[in-house]
């Protein structure tokens, strides 16, 4: 039996969540989610949950919930090296989903703009607890 979004790649630049329990949810329903996060600054829901031996861990009962059915890698979008890595994975995805800070990815030349060009059909979504101003 297939799943409604089977064959479709997301990319999950996430954190905290909003943003990953969106990228979680298509997980459910099939979609092929990669989540990605900073080696020096991982997702702050590693250290929250219930479990407080796992929170020590950096495998927060949150975290685990929200990055079940993922894949995952570490890249640092602050490095040239990380930027092109991610723009090869965005380059051959169908959905991004983010949640940075607003312009926070534009200044990394990772915002819709810059990507949007590398892949035309690329679904952008951009999550703020702040709002977009």
């Amino acid at each position: 039996m297939t799943q409604p979004f089977e064959g479709i790649r997301i990319i999950d630049a996430t954190h905290v969540l909003a943003g990953p329990f969106a990228a979680y949810q298509l997980a459910l329903l099939g979609a092929d989610v990669i989540k990605v996060e900073d080696p020096n600054d991982p997702d702050q829901s590693r250290m929250s949950g219930t479990d407080r031996e796992l929170s020590r861990k950096g495998m927060g009962t949150y975290y685990l919930t929200q990055g079940s059915n993922k894949r995952s890698i570490t890249l640092n979008l602050k490095s040239k090296e990380g930027q092109e890595i991610f723009k090869k994975l965005v380059a051959d995805a169908d959905v991004l989903v983010e949640n940075y800070r607003p312009g926070a990815f534009d200044a990394l030349g990772l915002g819709y703009d810059a990507l949007s060009k590398l892949n035309p059909k690329l679904i952008y979504c951009s999550i703020s607890a702040f709002g977009h101003g």
